[in-house]
């Protein structure tokens, strides 16, 4: 369906991060071609960003710092639809370039920068995509959807089964969710992903190649 021109896009990110945050630089790409940027929406209020061909950079830092919940968007993104354009082809990532840190300057590691993704309608059953890029190295994306509102968990393991990193321990409305896995400081190797709501569950490989 094409949209109107000038429908806006509300995009918003969440860290899967409960606790204080010192400091954040921020890279995205999205769809110029397909929306505008408008504005960014964050909790964050003395941040920095520029806006330019399709990449968005932000940075910020603090000594006293904020404190992060997981449930509450680190940065909203407004954009408006141009015309003649679909909902469906806008996309935003989140580049691996992006860090988290502490107050005392430390990146925080296994930090994963949730995503929404946009669809057309409601899914009709839960599924669990393959990652794409994979193999990959450092940083993967894994498609979900979920076909009712429900509490997901999605973690990583290793092949001995042992749990490196929660990624998603949250409720989440029906929809439609992309999730930003960054592996830089994982070794080389095949690697699990499991994600469990209500009675469903499904796990996938991915294969980490420096």
């Amino acid at each position: 369906m094409i949209t109107v021109k000038g429908e806006t896009i509300n995009y918003p990110v969440h860290l899967n991060y409960n606790g204080k945050i010192g400091a954040v630089t921020f890279f995205a790409d999205f769809t110029e071609e397909v929306a505008s940027f408008v504005s960014i929406e964050s909790p964050i209020l003395d941040h920095i960003n520029t806006v330019q061909d399709g990449i968005i950079r932000i940075a910020w830092d603090s000594l006293e710092g904020i404190l992060n919940n997981s449930n509450n968007y680190i940065f909203n993104f407004v954009f408006e639809l141009k015309e003649n354009q679909v909902l469906e082809d806008f996309r935003m990532d989140i580049l691996p370039e992006t860090e988290i840190a502490d107050i005392e300057g430390t990146v925080l590691d296994g930090i994963v920068v949730n995503v929404p993704s946009m669809e057309g309608e409601m899914p009709l059953e839960y599924k669990l995509s393959q990652n794409y890029p994979n193999p990959f190295n450092p940083s993967t994306k894994i498609k979900y959807s979920l076909p009712e509102s429900g509490r997901v968990v999605v973690k990583i393991f290793d092949v001995l089964g042992k749990e490196v990193t929660t990624l998603t321990d949250e409720y989440k409305d029906a929809g439609y969710y992309e999730i930003e896995f960054n592996a830089v400081n994982l070794a080389s190797g095949i690697y699990l992903y499991k994600i469990v709501s209500g009675s469903y569950s499904d796990t996938k490989k991915m294969i980490l190649l420096r």
